[in-house]
Parts: C-alpha cells; structure tokens; sequence
C-alpha cells in the first residue's frame, strides 16, 4: 500500500510565491487525485472540514484560504475547490518549503552525539527564526506580483473572446492612413525629392534605372549635386580664407559636409526601402550602393577640404527672451504708426504671433516657421 504524502516537519510557504499552487488549483480537479496529501499521518485530508482546512492553510502559507480559490477562479465555499489547495500547498512546502539553515539529516534520526553544547543549538534556532522571518518583509510585494499575474491572464483570455469578425477593409484603412501621414511630412517629402533627381540623373547619364546603380555612380551623382551648394571653399593662399560669404574669387561654391553626410543617409534609406539591406558587399556587388565604403571616404575628404578652407558648420543662433521682448516691443512700435501698409500690416502681425507663440509653446523654431510657411 502506497504510504500518503504527510506534511515534512517545520516545512512551510511563508514569504514564499504561491503562484505555482493557484495555477494548479484552477487546473486540477479532485478526482484526478488518487491520494490526498496530509497535515499530519493521523488527520486524513477527505476527513477535515472546511475551518480545519482553511487553518491548517493559513498556518502554511500565512494567507486566508478565502483569498487563495478567489485568486484561482473558485468558490470559496467549494469544499473540493478546498481540499485541492490544502493537498497542493502540502506537495509544495515539502517541494521547497524546507526551513532555512536547517541542517541535512533525517527528521527522525537521532539526536546528534558530536558533543555541541546546548547555547550552540539555541543558537542555531535563534538564527533560523531571523531566516525565516525575512522574507516575510517581501510578502506585500509578492502578493501584488501574483494579483496581477492572474489578473492579466484573464484579461487575456476576456479580450480573446470580445475578438469577433476581423473586418480587413478597417484595417488597410488605418494602414493607408498612417502611411499618408508619413508621406506627408516634410522629411519624407525632401527624400522623394531626391529619389526623384538621382533617377534623373541615371537616365541622362547612361540610362540606367534606380536598380542597377553601383558605388561609382552615387559618388558621380554627389559630385553633380556639389556644384550647386552656397558654401565657398577658399584656397589656402586666398585672403578671404575663414571668412562668411561669397566674395569675388575663384573658390568654388560646394554644398557643406553636414548637409552631405544628410544625403548619403537620406540614399541610404531610399534603397532599403527598395528591398536592399543597409550595407554593401564589395565582393559580389550587392546590397545597398550608397551604405558602401566609397561613400563614406567621399564624405570624409569632403570634410578634410572643408576643414582645410576653415568652414565652420553653421549653427543656430539661440534667440533669449531680451531679444525677444526687444523684437515684439519694436513690431508694436510699427503697427502704431499710420504709415504702414496693409500688407507689411499683416507681415508684422504675423511676426508678432510667431514669436509669442514660440515663447509661450516653447517648440523648436524650424517646426514653427515650416507651419507659418504652409499657411501662407
């Protein structure tokens, strides 16, 4: 006859997760069970009632037995529901319940004959008592971990069954909608731009499509556009080196480095969303022509030149609330006087708007003047 399953000695689930314990109380059924574990060999578990149950749960896991079936779906008058939690509580304190700093033997073997005084063993059991005691600080959190583990189980299961009939034309919809939403701003616009120049120029060039572009010809293609930049890049022996503008001398006019690197990534980004990846292999002549390493030596020496001339990338200028006060103050002087326009009316009054609503919105300049120039 197959001995029953008893609970072990000075085994408990205090301050331990009873997560594994609900699952299997909401899983199981009674009489799956053959045999039902015990609290102790004379008291069979089918023999307790309710009240016994729930305390000897109570005293094993510190928590109301009330709380553990609500927690696993069931009713907490459910007699079955109940002798189920008490036999699963007493597989898992045996499991891993076992008392912390308890040394390794027999429950029922002999007292040990080494000799240790008595103080060492009270000790002993001083110092189990503080282990056992700690986790009891964690038990709130633990606790509110396993609420919301089930609790989002079952929303999990309760928005599985509100999916009804999926309507696929909502869908391209809202697909067609963000898609139009991303086409529409001013970044995705410049890019198709470009897309749209360097198909030009592959076809003036030698008529090739987008497809069949190589290294070679993004790097032909960056040269062309460098010739219609507003940055002049001065020789070394020129008197005008380091100074801003465009001045009367043979230093030709090249698009700035900043704004190249920017190209090369904008190229970058129109073949992958072609179908090519982000890099280029050299060896077979695949991938994505303008991620190759002749791009980024071409922008390197850009930089080089550049940097030579003494071309300091521009920056914004911050604009502080005197010079903001300064500017609004003298629009105002102008719309007092008689003498102004309709038209530079209307300009000043713009201008007044824009800068009180970049200080009281507190958002980026560009952002502000790319709305004002739309509604123009």
């Amino acid at each position: 006859m197959v001995q029953p399953v008893v609970l072990k000695k000075r085994h408990s689930l205090k301050g331990l997760t009873l997560l594994p314990v609900i699952r299997k109380v909401k899983d199981g059924r009674l009489e799956n069970v053959k045999e039902l574990a015990r609290i102790s060999v004379g008291k069979r578990t089918e023999a307790l009632q309710l009240k016994d149950i729930a305390k000897a749960v109570m005293e094993m896991t510190g928590k109301p037995m009330d709380e553990l079936l609500e927690l696993a779906g069931k009713d907490i008058r459910d007699y079955d529901a109940a002798k189920l939690l008490l036999h699963y509580c007493v597989l898992a304190a045996n499991e891993r319940g076992q008392p912390k700093g308890q040394v390794l033997q027999d429950d029922e073997a002999a007292p040990s004959t080494s000799g240790a005084p008595a103080e060492r063993q009270n000790q002993t059991e001083d110092n189990t008592v503080e282990n056992e005691a700690t986790p009891v600080k964690r038990r709130k959190t633990i606790d509110d971990m396993e609420r919301r583990l089930l609790m989002l189980e079952k929303l999990e299961k309760e928005d599985v069954s509100k999916v009804g009939s999926v309507d696929v034309q909502v869908l391209d919809e809202r697909l067609k909608e963000l898609y139009a939403k991303r086409s529409s701003s001013l970044d995705s616009k410049r890019q198709n731009c470009l897309k749209k120049e360097i198909t030009e120029f592959l076809v003036r060039m030698s008529g090739l499509e987008l497809t069949s572009c190589t290294p070679d010809d993004i790097r032909r293609f960056l040269v062309w556009k460098d010739q219609c930049g507003k940055s002049q890049v001065h020789k070394i022996d020129c008197r005008f080196l380091g100074n801003k503008g465009l001045f009367d001398c043979n230093g030709p006019v090249r698009i700035a480095s900043g704004t190249v690197s920017l190209m090369i990534n904008r190229l970058v980004n129109i073949f992958h969303e072609m179908g090519c990846e982000r890099s280029w292999n050299m060896a077979l002549g695949l991938g994505n022509p303008a991620a190759s390493s002749q791009e980024k030596d071409y922008l390197k020496i850009i930089q080089e030149e550049q940097a030579r001339a003494h071309l300091v990338p521009k920056q914004a200028k911050p604009i502080f609330l005197t010079k903001v006060k300064a500017i609004v103050g003298y629009i105002g002087g102008r719309l007092s006087m008689s003498s102004v326009s309709v038209r530079e009316r209307y300009i000043l009054l713009r201008d007044q708007a824009w800068f009180k609503l970049q200080f009281f919105a507190g958002d980026r300049a560009g952002d502000l003047a790319n709305l004002v120039a739309s509604r123009n």
